[in-house]
């Protein structure tokens, strides 16, 4: 039997349909953003904090292009409008880059919901644009440099973390080896403290984001189902990578995968670690399908995907229906009166 995931695409392909059936998926999460009412915990803020602070040009800490949509969406005279046009935003450059590197639609959805990517995005909800257009950037990488710069630039202004992204081009092709890999993931485990004082020191002379260290998002607690996951699909990427020979971008994809790995072993030490740890976990959108496609054998491809579909299950059955992280649960939309949900 052949194997549905690619199949599928391929026949979509074929059909000239694959672009349809795009919108069709992500229309249901465009409408969950755009149409929500006090959910996610920044829905508030946005509303009573961040956007009359804009319009009343205080200081907030909110990018110019962020800013734009913001006053655009008070001349339209509805607040709401901002929440709708900033997944519209997160929504095409998902999509574009699903439909530029991704091998399987059916694999980038489970991606895109199994991380609870989509969850996050209602709460960081610039970086989440930042990320997104990261995902579609990266392809450009090696074969349009000037392309992906601009972008990246463009993406600073929708949120400063987008910096990072100008520092991974300069390391992009870092080659470490497996064993080595996980040597270094026991080191750091065992050195976070020493790690976390060097980070306290950095950041206190480049004068951002020291505030997060002893505030209330500094924890020090692991998140333990973002490492367990992270590792175990970092596992996986091995796998697939030791049986292929010059694979530049499956090579990419694991130490991409790796620095969001490394990210989640040092989450007690690194207050709001979901932030950082989801600037590079957003690439398994298109990753985990490029992995999968790669195993030649189809009882080990259906091997992986089973794995993948149950560490995605479990990530979001945790996080998101047990603890209800982001107060994304139980969801409202602006249509709803009183206490009706659904």
């Amino acid at each position: 039997m052949v194997d549905m995931f690619y199949s599928l695409n391929n026949l979509e392909i074929r059909n000239g349909v694959r672009k349809i059936n795009l919108a069709i998926i992500f229309i249901p999460p465009l409408l969950l953003a755009a149409l929500r009412m006090d959910v996610g915990t920044d829905y508030n803020v946005y509303l009573n904090e961040k956007i009359p602070g804009v319009l009343n040009n205080w200081n907030v800490g909110i990018e110019p292009l962020y800013r734009l949509i913001i006053k655009i969406s008070a001349q339209l005279g509805n607040y709401q409008i901002v929440f709708a046009v900033t997944h519209i935003i997160i929504i095409y450059f998902i999509v574009a880059a699903i439909l530029k590197n991704s091998g399987s639609i059916s694999l980038s959805i489970l991606a895109f919901w199994g991380t609870g990517f989509f969850n996050y995005s209602l709460n960081i909800m610039r970086q989440a644009i930042v990320m997104a257009i990261f995902l579609y950037a990266v392809q450009f990488i090696d074969s349009n440099k000037k392309k992906y710069f601009i972008l990246i630039i463009i993406a600073c202004f929708f949120h400063t973390s987008a910096i990072i992204y100008l520092v991974y081009f300069f390391v992009r092709n870092i080659k470490i080896r497996a064993a080595f890999s996980f040597v270094l993931i026991g080191i750091l485990w065992f050195t976070k403290d020493i790690v976390r004082n060097f980070i306290v020191i950095v950041l206190d002379y480049i004068g951002k984001y020291s505030q997060y260290f002893g505030s209330v998002l500094d924890t020090n607690k692991n998140g333990w189902a973002f490492l367990i996951v992270n590792l175990i699909i970092y596992g996986l990427f091995q796998c697939v990578l030791s049986n292929s020979k010059s694979d530049k971008l499956l090579n990419r994809y694991v130490f991409i995968q790796y620095i969001s790995t490394l990210i989640t072993v040092l989450s007690s030490v690194i207050p709001n670690y979901e932030r950082l740890m989801y600037l590079f976990m957003i690439v398994q959108v298109i990753s985990i399908p490029v992995m999968v496609k790669k195993i030649n054998s189809l009882s080990y491809r259906i091997i992986f995907i089973i794995i993948i579909i149950l560490l995605y299950g479990l990530l979001f059955y945790r996080l998101f229906i047990i603890s209800n992280i982001g107060d994304t649960f139980p969801y409202t939309s602006i249509f709803n009166s009183g206490d009706n949900t659904f």
